[in-house]
């Protein structure tokens, strides 16, 4: 979890553009860990944020929130790989829903299902950051083929989250919250919104994973057992002789979840032996404050 204090760039249309370059460089000067990019009607985000980095060496560019109805996964993944690869700077990005103002009135395009589209569209970026080849489809976000030239496997990924339930989403998802002009009675709430749904979100994985275990107790017992008899078929022992010393495979599937429930060493092996459990175990299982960091952790965001 980051810790550190970064400034944001305002959008303040009575001063003159160039001076997001002067910031920046003011930002640098005073020690500062990075910058956060928003875009407006200036400048596109990804190419003012390698002005930047190209002025400021080694300066923290954090960029967005991007607008997901407007920027694809690999428009984004293709502009933060750009502008690290020729800055040399580290390089995160927000996402957001934007407006209908904006999405719908400057780009033409569906503002609706913001929080679906959020989900979909960091499950397809994700893998691209990391260098992975793009093989995505959902009901909003397809996309096949695309992989990046130089990878972001560092990259994080912010949501800027103002509802209850793009706070759930990013509690789920993201690696941070950005918030914009709050309070901190707000990000005091903000917080104890995310580490409820983290603790929701470990439960249920904790779930899956004992029901995954159970799962593949049964398969190991019943098709250990199902070759022992095999074995001994081809052999000439009879199957009436055998079944009763063995087990049918019924039996077998019952006697293998029962011991696994009353045995913590097998279900512990059981479980590391399945521990390719889906890519949102990684980002939900964090440990929850006092006791360690959260998945998701709110950043107050403010010009």
């Amino acid at each position: 979890m980051r810790s550190s204090i970064e400034a944001v760039l305002p959008l303040w249309l009575d001063r003159p553009d160039l001076e997001a370059l002067e910031i920046a460089e003011a930002a640098g000067a005073a020690g500062l860990d990075g910058l956060w990019i928003g875009e407006m009607a200036t400048f596109d985000a990804f190419a003012l944020a390698a002005a930047i980095g190209a002025r400021v060496p080694g300066l923290g560019l954090r960029v967005g929130p991007l607008p997901i109805s407007v920027r694809t996964p690999v428009s984004i993944a293709l502009g933060a790989s750009s502008v690290a690869a020729l800055t040399g700077c580290e390089i995160d990005v927000a996402l957001g829903a934007s407006s209908p103002f904006i999405v719908a009135g400057w780009h033409d395009r569906d503002w609706s299902h913001s929080a679906a589209r959020m989900r979909e569209t960091i499950e397809c970026l994700r893998p691209m950051l990391r260098g992975e080849r793009g093989d995505y489809d959902g009901r909003y976000v397809n996309s096949h083929g695309f992989r990046l030239r130089n990878p972001l496997p560092q990259g994080r990924i912010g949501v800027g989250a103002f509802g209850p339930t793009m706070m759930r989403l990013a509690a789920e998802i993201a690696d941070e919250v950005v918030l914009n002009l709050a309070s901190p009675q707000r990000v005091s709430q903000v917080r104890q919104q995310i580490e409820q749904r983290i603790r929701e979100i470990r439960v249920k994985i904790n779930r899956e994973k004992f029901s995954e275990a159970i799962d593949l107790a049964k398969e190991t017992l019943v098709t250990g057992a199902m070759a022992k008899l095999s074995q001994m078929r081809a052999t000439g022992v009879s199957m009436p002789s055998v079944m009763p010393k063995v087990g049918t495979p019924c039996f077998l599937a019952r006697r293998a979840a029962s011991t696994v429930s009353r045995n913590p060493c097998l279900k512990l092996m059981a479980i590391r032996r399945s521990r390719e459990v889906s890519e949102r175990t990684r980002f939900c299982t964090l440990p929850v404050p006092p006791t360690g960091p959260s998945a998701a952790k709110p950043r107050l965001i403010s010009p």
